[in-house]
């Protein structure tokens, strides 16, 4: 992961591949190996260890994002949407808003917000941005994807 942090997507790829190997049973190899390949423009890598990662650890929400993002980029709306809007929920219900936007763990919670704007659906989009701002008003990316939805 420190290689991965660093950036270093090519460094990082093989030591997940090693430690999907040594453990397939561990989800969070996987959805390292997924963010990974995201990162390398790997698409259909990637949706295959998130979905490996999901298949183990049905609600880990790392691997919902990453999938739903690798969506998004394929205009797969609707499946993206899907995915960040379950990982978003799954979030908020297991922290509660105002912690989850406390704890920054809400990667998905904008991912959500830009998939609705994708989509032409401004009220849902307006809806999240602004359930967002209420625990941290001053939040600039939710800001400016609120007067998106607005526009």
């Amino acid at each position: 992961w420190r290689l991965w942090q660093q950036s270093k997507w090519q460094e990082a790829l093989p030591l997940f591949v090693a430690g999907t190997e040594k453990d397939p049973t561990d989800a969070a190899a996987w959805n390292g190996l997924g963010w990974t390949r995201f990162h390398l423009g790997e698409w259909d890598g990637a949706i295959i260890a998130f979905d490996r990662a999901l298949k183990l650890e049905p609600k880990q929400g790392g691997a919902l994002n990453g999938r739903g993002r690798v969506f998004m980029i394929l205009g797969k709306l609707d499946e993206a949407e899907a995915d960040l809007s379950r990982s978003t929920k799954e979030i908020i219900e297991e922290y509660g808003e105002a912690r989850a936007v406390q704890l920054e763990v809400t990667a998905a919670w904008f991912g959500l917000v830009e998939v609705n704007l994708a989509q032409k659906d401004f009220a849902t989009a307006r809806e999240w941005a602004e359930r967002y701002l209420k625990h941290k008003p001053g939040d600039v990316n939710m800001k400016r994807l609120l007067e998106k939805a607005k526009e």
